[in-house]
């Protein structure tokens, strides 16, 4: 085998409802931060920095990552829906 680092034999597929804290989320998501980086650029729907999907509450939550994505993409959530 020829010398590769693990970083070239990893393949990134498209993610979707990613985010810090919690991808997909229908309750109550409070008090937290995320300091990770989510997403790749151009790749994956409903990313956010606290929550990638969030169908109710998001309180006094920070985020500081980088967030990626092609659409739906926020820093604290990618895609929020109604109650």
């Amino acid at each position: 085998m020829d010398s590769m680092s693990l970083k070239d034999m990893v393949r990134t597929e498209k993610i979707n409802d990613a985010g810090g804290i919690a991808g997909c989320s229908e309750g109550v998501i409070e008090d937290c931060e995320n300091l990770g980086e989510i997403g790749c650029a151009q790749t994956g729907y409903n990313l956010g920095g606290i929550a990638g999907r969030q169908n109710g509450i998001v309180r006094r939550c920070e985020n500081y990552g980088t967030v990626r994505g092609r659409k739906d993409v926020g820093g604290i959530v990618g895609r929020w829906s109604h109650f």
